[in-house]
């Protein structure tokens, strides 16, 4: 099993490298479950699927 990862923005140490996410998500939204708040967009490479941070 590969576990390889394709984009790993954060370089350690506390650095990190740009774009922290590896793609272009069109039509970003915040959500919100009880006090907490998540991130998701529309996505041409999570199909089927809805990515969330």
């Amino acid at each position: 099993m590969n576990t390889k990862r394709l984009w790993e923005a954060d370089l350690g140490e506390g650095f990190f490298r740009n774009p922290i996410l590896f793609t272009d998500y069109s039509d970003p939204d915040v959500i919100r479950v009880e006090d907490t708040y998540y991130m998701t967009a529309s996505s041409f490479s999570c199909v089927p699927g809805l990515p969330i941070w």
